[in-house]
């Protein structure tokens, strides 16, 4: 059975169209008043099983839209075009008509290529096309100067044409989750550049002159192949975030000092031995992540971190809890696990604010009794370890829900002394 469907007439008096996630498009007559859409979704759209056949070419085949009929250039005043989670391999060339298109979204569909006439859209202010097939960011993307987002993530992207240098309104550069090996130079021409995602590829090396990004804040290189950073990156001081985890990393440049506005560092997973003493300068960061490297001391700067409220040292070599560590009054949260510490100072209780501290896997035998006075602490995790009894003054936390340890150490006359005294909050994990 074949049906003629036509437009309604909402769909030419209102400035925005949403065909999205129906069982049956309803859609009638012709195209004579399209210029007065502005807003066209056509996402998700699941049909009976018939074929459904329009007054112009529009296939769409049981589940999804294979096809996008050519009479889509007869809406000259459409600003967004919608076209996500439908099965589009490509696009007409009338496509390029739409000259006052300002975003399309081509995400989620069977794309391999990005279409030559998405080049032709010259006011394009934001492109989607993540979780496609795509191979390559392609030259003609660099036509698309007023461009400010580009969302290519989770493709099977290899190359980017030197062309994206052209993109100088740019503010947002999504490419994780590819296979890319090499950004080009080019890309450092992208001056307000705000966020650039390029983690979960292959990149061994990042451009020299990535110091010319001076208005990004969120850089994320997180899993790729990096054995070092450029000391450029010392230029990019409006830097908030920055994710170099999962890399090959064996140093942090000195030149990191000079990123005072950082929030947030994610080092972890890499190869790193020490830090720079300039770390000490980062007077704004909150979050510091350096599980996963082979650490063993740090410097003595570290204690000028005093906004530092949660620090992972996770899997690394330290024999004790770094003095400098003490120091930051502000510290909500501590991973200590996986490392070869045997005792826990006195020092513990100048970390009022402590609220979850992690031992998991220490050498420790037993906690100091002045950890009663973080009076904060909501979690303590000390399983695989060699505590098998808690210090009377633990029972002075009153915002204490858990106390974890191994069920396989100690023995059950202690598990039934333990909870005797501290009641539900002591676990056996």
């Amino acid at each position: 059975m074949k049906m003629r469907i036509l437009f309604i007439p909402l769909l030419l008096m209102l400035s925005g169209c949403f065909i999205e996630a129906n069982p049956v498009l309803e859609m009638q007559r012709e195209l004579k008043q399209a210029n007065l859409v502005t807003e066209l979704t056509l996402t998700v759209n699941p049909l009976p099983n018939n074929d459904i056949y329009f007054d112009f070419p529009y296939i769409v085949k049981r589940t999804r839209m294979t096809q996008l009929p050519k009479d889509i250039g007869q809406f000259h005043n459409l600003r967004r075009l919608l076209l996500n989670h439908n099965s589009l391999i490509d696009l007409p060339s009338e496509l390029g008509e739409l000259v006052n298109l300002e975003e399309l979204d081509l995400s989620s569909n069977q794309f391999v290529e990005i279409p030559q006439a998405v080049g032709k859209l010259h006011r394009l202010r934001t492109l989607k096309g993540s979780y496609n097939r795509l191979v390559a960011v392609p030259d003609h993307l660099g036509d698309l100067i007023k461009l400010s987002k580009l969302h290519l993530h989770y493709n099977q992207i290899s190359t980017v044409s030197s062309k994206i240098g052209n993109l100088k309104a740019l503010q947002e550069l999504y490419l994780e989750n590819n296979e890319i090996t090499v950004l080009p130079d080019e890309v450092t021409n992208l001056s307000n550049l705000s966020r650039l995602h390029v983690n979960q590829n292959r990149l061994g090396e990042l451009p020299p002159d990535i110091g010319r990004l001076h208005n990004l804040w969120d850089l994320n290189l997180n899993g790729n192949s990096l054995g070092m950073l450029p000391e450029g990156i010392g230029s990019l001081t409006k830097l908030r975030f920055v994710n170099v985890a999962g890399n090959r990393l064996r140093d942090i440049p000195s030149a990191i000092g000079n990123l005072r506005g950082l929030l947030s560092l994610n080092v972890a997973d890499n190869q790193i031995e020490k830090l720079p003493r300039q770390i000490g300068n980062l007077s704004q960061l909150e979050d510091l992540q350096l599980a996963k490297n082979k650490l063993a001391e740090l410097p003595d700067e570290f204690s000028q971190l005093k906004r530092l409220r949660e620090l992972d040292l996770s899997n690394n070599a330290f024999t004790e809890i770094p003095r400098a560590v003490f120091e930051l009054y502000d510290l909500e949260e501590l991973q200590m696990e996986g490392n070869p510490i045997s005792e826990i100072p006195p020092e513990i209780c100048n970390l009022k604010k402590l609220k979850y501290l992690n031992l998991l896997g220490t050498s420790i035998q037993s906690l100091p009794a002045e950890i009663g006075q973080c009076e904060n602490l909501k979690t303590l995790i000390i399983g695989e370890t060699n505590i098998v009894s808690l210090p009377d003054e633990i029972r002075q936390i009153k915002s204490l829900k858990s106390v974890a340890l191994s069920k396989e150490r100690v023995g059950e006359d202690e598990k039934a002394s333990l909870k005797r005294r501290f009641g539900d909050f002591v676990v056996f994990e």
